[in-house]
This record gives C-alpha cells, structure tokens and sequence, in this order.
C-alpha cells in the first residue's frame, strides 16, 4: 500500500507541472495578445498623426509650389525676350554685358529653383522616412526591459512631433529666403553692373539708364512670381490646434 502511494508520488508531481506550464504559457500568450493590441492601437494613433502632419506640410508647400512652376516659365521664355532688351545697350561689349548679367541671373534662378525642388522631395518622402524612424525607434525602446507601452508610445509620439516641426521650420526658413530672393539678387547685379560699367570703350551713363531699365524689367517680372497672392497659413490649422478643436479646448 505504502509502496503504491510512492509510486504515485511522482506522477502527480508531472501533472502538476504540466499543469503549471500550461497555466504559465497561457498568460504568456494572454500578455503577447495584451501588448500586440495595445501596439496596434499606438500604430493607428501614429499613423493618424502622421497623416494630419503630412497634410499640413503640403498645404505649407503649395505657395511654394507655386513661386516654382511660374520661375520654370519664367526661365524659359521672359529671360529670352529681356536678353533682346539687354542687347539695346550702347558700347563696343554690350554682347559681354548681356552674357554676363544673363548667366548671373540664370545662376541665381537655378539656385533658388533647386531649394525649393529639394524642399518638396523632403516633404514627398517625409511619410515612409518618419515610419522607419520611428519603427527603428519602437525596436530599441522594446529591448528596454520593463519599458510599458505607454512609455513607448509617448516617445515615439514625441519624435514623430519633432521631426514634424523641424521640417515645418524648414519650410517657414525657406519661404523667408524666396522673398529676400529678390533684394539679394539686385544687388548682385548692380554689383556685377558696377565692373560692367568700367569696361574701356563704354558709355557709363548711357549703361546705366539701359542697365537700369533692364533691371526694372526683370524685377517686375520676378516680383509678380514671388509675390503672388499666398494661401494664407493663418487659416490652415496645424495638427496641436486641430487636436484641442476635437478636444473642445
């Protein structure tokens, strides 16, 4: 009898740690499920956010969208018809100046074409380079022992808001540049026109009023572009004050 209950000892021991293994893998599984539906739900908020951020950025762009389209046109044809205009001027190196006042104005178009082109490739690719951030991120916060979803979505919300701002910045800085575009370029050429003038041969004063005209001319023509009625970002709402809106703030 005693013989039989040692027997039997150790086969309840096997039951009871089996029964213990599958308890401890249920709440193993149960915790898995827990955190992967809290992850998702930190994902479509993100995910959210990032769409919201996105469309503010492009209506921020579209005034500059505009200034580009209208400086392509402007490059290829009025830069044309003002040359004709430029070759008017009197003086024995008349085809020099124009050249010259010519291919400092393209040069300053292309500069100024080219940051506002890489502008909007940062804002076309800022969607998918912001989610790989910020899923390189979730992947280091994870190997955090003991680092709660919520901590990690905080984070991830924080970083995603500072790239928003920071490229959001970048624009405003951008926008600022175009519109001082215009002073700093005229006064390139009127510095290009002050050697151009002392060419032996040249008639200073007639060079000058020709120069002058020219001058007018083109800036006419640019201040048209780059002053053209803006979207007004006053009526945009940015991602924060559309938040507090929802929120009855």
């Amino acid at each position: 009898m005693a013989g039989a209950l040692v027997r039997k000892v150790p086969g309840s021991i096997g039951v009871m740690l089996s029964a213990f293994q599958i308890i401890s893998g249920a709440g193993e599984w149960i915790h898995k499920r827990l955190r992967a539906r809290k992850r998702k739900k930190t994902t479509k908020v993100l995910d959210s956010k990032l769409n919201e951020n996105f469309l503010y950025l492009m209506k921020q762009m579209e005034p500059l969208n505009r200034v580009f389209k209208k400086l392509q046109k402007f490059k290829l044809c009025d830069l044309q018809l003002l040359r004709a205009e430029l070759e008017k001027i009197p003086g024995k190196e008349k085809e020099e100046i124009a050249r010259a006042l010519e291919s400092r104005l393209q040069k300053n178009l292309r500069n100024l074409c080219q940051s506002i082109k890489t502008q909007k490739e940062n804002v076309d690719e800022w969607p998918e380079s912001t989610k790989l951030n910020l899923e390189c991120l979730r992947a280091d916060l994870e190997k955090i022992k003991g680092k709660k979803e919520k901590e990690i979505a905080g984070a991830l919300e924080s970083r995603l808001m500072k790239e928003f701002h920071h490229l959001s910045q970048s624009i405003q800085i951008l926008e600022e540049y175009v519109h001082e575009w215009l002073e700093s370029t005229k006064l390139d050429l009127q510095l290009l026109i002050a050697d151009l003038e002392k060419i032996p041969g040249n008639k200073e004063e007639e060079i000058a009023r020709a120069l002058e005209s020219w001058m007018e001319k083109v800036f006419q023509h640019l201040s048209q572009i780059i002053q053209a009625p803006e979207e007004a970002l006053e009526e945009i709402q940015t991602p924060e004050e559309a938040l507090q809106k929802r929120k009855g703030f």
